[in-house]
Formats: C-alpha cells, sequence, structure tokens
C-alpha cells in the first residue's frame, strides 16, 4: 500500500490515463521503465471484428 506497482508501465497507454494528481511521479516511473505511448484501438472497430454465422 503507498507505493506505485512495477508494472504500471503496462497499463498506461497515453498521458491522458494518468491521473492529473498523480502525474509527476508516474512519468518518472515510466521514463525509468523506458515506456512508449501506445495506440488507443478505436471502439468503433467492435461490430467489424465480430464474426458472422454461415448463411447471413
Amino acid at each position: 500500500y503507498g507505493v506505485m506497482p512495477d508494472d504500471i508501465h503496462l497499463f498506461i497507454r497515453t498521458k491522458a490515463d494518468i491521473p492529473i494528481t498523480m502525474k509527476d511521479e508516474i512519468l518518472t516511473l515510466l521514463e525509468e521503465k523506458g515506456w512508449e505511448k501506445r495506440r488507443v484501438p478505436d471502439p468503433t472497430l467492435l461490430p467489424r471484428l465480430i464474426r458472422k454465422r454461415r448463411g447471413d
């Protein structure tokens, strides 16, 4: 309790994912881990990714 997890860099995709009250502390940890910004998937792609039954 009261400590950042070692794998926090796996859960943050962009700087917008970081709570503003902890931004400085977390950004320091991310820089130490060599974190890079990841692409956020577009949620509107979901219907195109769902398979349909044959014959429909």
